[in-house]
């Protein structure tokens, strides 16, 4: 039953323009936000009358930690609905998909028998992940793998290091439990909990961390689109939080989530010195509280990679909720995308991605443009460039040059015996614009001006969800950033 390819079954330009056209594409989020919550509930064809088959029992095979209830919470199929004939792989493909981006399983497939004309039993059969991974941990401090090679010449002394131990699907329940040792460039410690259901009905999941890091060599300023750092013997700045938060999922692909953190900052006199406004008017010191909150709409046929579906996020951060606070900011962004398969080869994707944010003098520490998590452009990955509000947009073009599946015959490990490998050939054009009211902004040549780069690569994707990047792109200031490789998928 749990050979996947049984055979008995079958198987499925001005900074005030820039702020109206943010302003514009703001709405259009929250717009197209709330046109997915109206659609969350049309997961699958509406029921026929005629030429159908009706689910008799469904079974979940093939696993030993997870529980049933977490599987089976994924799929909209239940027993004595009807699905038309000419649906039904369709159907059972997109049940197959919701079931792996919980990020749980290898693989899973959801096939059926007709054992009685008219009525067919569902079978989720899944191949489960090694959930433990107490590892060494190797990382660079720098925000990609480019900036650290071309910029400090793959320097060691700039690498992290120390020991990650997570434990997920934590009594098969799909928690997580992650406590992370770091030395080198960081020194970290955190610990982070999260359990995605705290109710019966499956609909409320609680997540809670803190963290303490020390930084000896710290980014204190940014010039010529590039980071500054100041190398110590001692820690130049030190970062403590502690968070509580909340999700609600009623359905499968909205996610509304609720967080509140407590913030506590700390940098020497060095480095107010050398920039006044790191945390604002010399000040040493930062502490405050922070609210954010986040909605998901997730129609992505696989999360890590995906080649069909529509994504929409909107996210709200307030910082500082006391009049006590070291800080007081509001911060909006906003995440579209789209993807489009054509004939099962060819595959396309625009995305949108915005923030702004307010008031328009901010701390150093918190004036995060492009560069930062996914604000990001394809041939810029060596560059910083601040701001308070922004857009990138980007576009690709891919073309499936392979997608198969390798068996390690010596390996007798199941989460590890089943090699998946595929390689898209792409061809991609971004364009953003950042804006920055700061007086320093004439520092930087990138800020207050059209973006655009563009360029060819290959993409790989294997093992446990890994996306390798390989790139080649020209950017809109005529350098040639020659080969670039990155890991993520890029949307």
């Amino acid at each position: 039953m749990c050979d996947n390819n049984n055979p008995q079954f079958t198987s499925q330009h001005k900074p005030s323009m820039t702020r109206f056209i943010l302003f514009f594409l703001g709405i259009f989020s929250l717009g197209c936000a709330q046109l997915a919550l109206a659609q969350s509930n049309t997961s699958l064809p509406e029921q026929p009358k005629s030429d159908s088959l009706q689910v008799r029992n469904i079974y979940v095979d093939c696993h030993k930690r997870t529980k049933d209830r977490i599987i089976l919470r994924e799929l909209a199929l239940y027993t004595g609905m009807r699905v038309a004939r000419a649906d039904l792989e369709s159907v059972l493909s997109k049940e197959a998909n919701k079931v792996f981006n919980t990020g749980l399983f290898v693989k899973v497939d959801v096939v059926y028998d007709e054992f009685e004309k008219g009525h067919i039993d569902v079978i989720v059969v899944v191949r489960e992940q090694w959930y433990l991974f107490p590892i060494p941990l190797i990382d660079f401090a720098d925000r990609n793998i480019n900036e650290w090679i071309k910029q400090h010449n793959a320097s060691l002394d700039r690498l992290e290091y120390g020991m990650f131990f997570q434990q997920k699907n934590f009594r098969g329940r799909n928690e997580d439990l992650v406590l992370t040792l770091q030395l080198g460039f960081t020194k970290r410690v955190a610990l982070d909990y999260k359990v995605p259901y705290i109710n019966k009905k499956q609909t409320i999941g609680m997540k809670l961390s803190t963290s303490y890091n020390e930084n000896k060599n710290l980014a204190f300023a940014t010039d010529s689109n590039k980071l500054r750092f100041l190398d110590s013997d001692y820690a130049l700045r030190s970062r403590f939080h502690a968070a509580i938060g909340f999700t609600k999922r009623s359905k499968y692909y909205t996610i509304h989530s609720l967080s509140g953190r407590f913030h506590e900052n700390n940098i020497k006199d060095t480095i107010s010195l050398l920039n006044p406004d790191y945390y604002l008017n010399g000040r040493k010191h930062q502490r405050f509280f922070s609210a954010e909150y986040n909605l998901t709409y997730d129609r992505r046929d696989r999360a890590p990679y995906p080649l069909k579906g529509s994504y929409v996020s909107v996210n709200v951060l307030k910082q500082g909720l006391l009049p006590t606070d070291d800080l007081n900011a509001m911060i909006l962004t906003s995440h579209v995308a789209k993807f489009f398969n054509y004939k099962d080869r060819f595959y396309a994707t625009t995305s949108l991605l915005l923030k702004t944010s307010f008031p328009s003098r901010q701390p150093y520490s918190e004036l995060r443009g492009l560069g930062y998590n996914n604000f990001v452009m394809r041939g810029f990955d060596q560059f910083v460039i601040d701001g308070q509000n922004l857009l990138i947009q980007k576009n690709t073009v891919k073309m499936k040059l392979f997608n198969t599946e390798k068996k390690i015959n010596f390996l007798n490990i199941d989460q590890f015996n089943l090699v998946p490998l595929a390689a898209y050939l792409k061809v991609f054009v971004d364009y953003g614009y950042v804006q920055n009211t700061s007086p320093n902004a004439e520092r930087n040549n990138f800020t207050n001006s059209k973006l655009w780069s563009y360029g060819v690569g290959v993409d790989f994707v294997t093992y446990y969800n890994f996306v390798a990047r390989f790139e080649y792109v020209k950017n809109s200031f005529g350098q040639f950033d020659g080969f670039m490789f990155n890991l993520g998928a890029d949307f």
